[in-house]
């Protein structure tokens, strides 16, 4: 089985992306991540999922990409093991022209998106 890991899952095109996989490709594990502040939304997002799809292997999983500790053990915490794919869906934004952003916001941005 081929396992895929979706960070960002909330994202559209993340959605857009898992409805894809879930589509054309059979024999799958999905886990889709996203930030503690979505995990309601990736809750009933998953429950939908499954609602469409049989023999469905999805897994949520909550953490905040910005918390290197955490990101660093995902895979042992998890239980993940050999992942086939990893798509990185996330971003952040200040709606600000971007020379008035201030540096602390502007090397979160960075940080998160690059």
């Amino acid at each position: 089985m081929k396992t895929i890991l979706i960070a960002g899952a909330m994202s559209q095109i993340a959605q857009c992306l898992t409805d894809w996989i879930l589509r054309e490709k059979k024999d799958i594990g999905i886990y889709l991540l996203d930030h503690p502040s979505k995990e309601k939304e990736l809750k009933k997002y998953i429950e939908e999922l499954n609602k469409k799809s049989e023999n469905l292997f999805i897994k949520s999983i909550i953490l905040d990409v910005t918390d290197i500790k955490a990101v660093e053990s995902i895979v042992d915490n998890f239980g993940i093991g050999e992942l086939s794919y990893f798509l990185y869906c996330v971003g952040v934004n200040k709606l600000q022209l971007s020379f008035e952003v201030n540096e602390t916001d502007w090397d979160k941005i960075m940080d998160i998106n690059v």
